[in-house]
């Protein structure tokens, strides 16, 4: 029985244990060499970095060293009943084998008291591909998701499967091959990609083929609030998304894809009061034509500047509030938009956790792909509800509370401080200094709405100077 010890300054870790080993034997012949090298280690224990801590138990070594023309192969088999790894909150634990060219891993991960999940994995090598090309196999169970930013319950999902193939084409270019994919009971999507480690760039092509929304819906209900709760649609789709990233500049991000639905059609909204949205939004008829036409197009430019062409989804927006969300660590920037908004406001809670958004994001898709509403009775019905002061909702009252006028009869200067005030309705006296003046935030506010309008031919040029008029 043999101990020893090794420990490194410059890589900050400290490594211990015990072994034996037995059954040494070689041989030589012209230009060939084999040898036979058996250990059992009984611990073997590391400090990382910023506190991890990683313990491995009852390990088995068999190395046989081969060498040839060919080159040389070493682990013949490895096994271990225990690891232990713990970091920052993170929490593995398994054991796991290699032998014969297929390595095996399994074990259950904890992150803090948020999360939580059952895991196994299988490496094994294509026989008929290239020797670097391999497949992994793995399946997730028993997910828990429970924490206040998740949800108010605890969250139960699907068992996730998966199959990466994948291979190295160059000593820097590790690719993910055509026919990797990842699936949840009946929902499956494929997908590729390639990491570049000398540019330290990557690049993913994510694909649904066409297959029933209700498949989708299952495993997505389960990370959902009560919204979703036996909701019922008919009808396919499918979809494509590329991304790319440079990942030494964030802000390089690249999000871009689209989605077809078919002959999709809602059969029950369970929860969701999504039939009773569509009915409000086919209610507003002709009433668009009562309103300034200038307050259509400022409320746009403010909240929601490609709501004309868009599908419910502003894919620029989306990626710049990935890049600031994950800069600042937290949920800094969301992605809203009018729609978004609309089901917000009509079918769901006001709180800001995950498993609301997940609700918000399914119900828009659906408002959009199963009955496209006008735009124009959809932006008529936002402006007839959202809140714009403290107990005040729909652009009468507000009209008529901030300036005793009717919507048909506000000025540009009125209309663009309606626009000011919506993302905090009910703080929209700070928009005003000690004096009772516009502060410098709203003056420049007021500059950029008369830009973008002049810009839109909507206004002349005589506006952009003019004095700010709020009576």
């Amino acid at each position: 029985m043999l101990w020893f010890g090794f420990r490194s300054m410059a890589l900050r870790h400290a490594i211990e244990g015990k072994f034996e080993a037995w059954g040494m034997e070689a041989h030589c012949g012209k230009i060939r060499w084999e040898g036979l090298f058996d250990a059992k280690i009984a611990q073997l224990e590391a400090n990382v970095e910023n506190d991890g801590h990683l313990d491995l138990r009852q390990i088995q070594l068999s190395l046989s060293p081969s060498l040839s023309l060919q080159g040389m192969d070493w682990l013949q088999s490895l096994s271990f009943d225990t690891f232990h790894f713990e970091k920052n909150g993170f929490l593995a634990t398994g054991s796991g084998t290699w032998a014969n060219g297929i390595g095996k891993l399994a074990g259950r991960t904890k992150f803090k008291h948020a999360a939580s999940c059952n895991w196994a994995m299988t490496l094994s090598k294509e026989k008929q591909a290239q020797w670097k090309s391999y497949l992994l196999d793995f399946q997730i169970e028993d997910i828990i998701l429970d924490h206040p930013k998740i949800g108010r319950k605890i969250k139960r999902l699907h068992p996730i499967t998966g199959q990466l193939r994948f291979h190295k084409a160059l000593n820097s270019l590790l690719k993910i091959e055509r026919g990797s994919s990842i699936r949840s009971g009946d929902a499956f999507l494929k997908l590729e990609g390639e990491f570049e480690r000398t540019q330290n760039t990557l690049k993913l092509a994510l694909n649904v083929p066409r297959q029933r929304v209700q498949n989708w819906l299952t495993p997505i209900n389960a990370l959902a609030d009560s919204s979703l709760q036996n909701l019922k649609v008919n009808g396919d789709f499918s979809a494509q998304y590329d991304i790319a990233l440079d990942l030494d500049s964030l802000e390089s991000l690249q999000f871009k894809g689209n989605t077809n639905s078919f002959e999709l059609q809602i059969e029950d909204d369970g929860d969701a009061r999504l039939n009773s949205l569509q009915k409000a939004i086919a209610e507003k008829g002709d009433r668009f034509s009562e309103l300034p036409s200038l307050l259509p197009q400022a409320v746009v430019i403010s909240e929601d500047a490609n709501f004309w062409t868009h599908s419910g989804f502003d894919e620029a927006i989306i990626q710049q509030a990935i890049i600031e969300n994950i800069q600042k660590r937290r949920f800094v920037r969301g992605a809203g938009t009018i729609p978004m908004q609309l089901v917000r406001n009509h079918c769901l809670h006001q709180g800001k956790q995950i498993d609301r958004k997940v609700s918000e994001i399914v119900l828009t898709w659906l408002l959009e792909q199963a009955s496209p509403p006008s735009k124009t009775q959809e932006l008529t019905l936002y402006l007839d509800t959202i809140e714009w002061g403290p107990d005040i909702f729909g652009i009468d009252e507000a009209a008529d509370f901030y300036f005793s006028k009717s919507p048909k009869a506000l000025s540009l200067d009125q209309i663009t401080f309606l626009c000011m005030i919506i993302p905090n309705p009910r703080q929209y006296a700070k928009v005003f200094d000690e004096n009772g003046q516009l502060d410098g935030f709203a003056i420049a506010y007021f500059d950029s709405i008369r830009w973008i309008l002049y810009d839109m031919e909507l206004i002349d040029e005589t506006k952009l100077d003019s004095p700010i008029v709020l009576d």
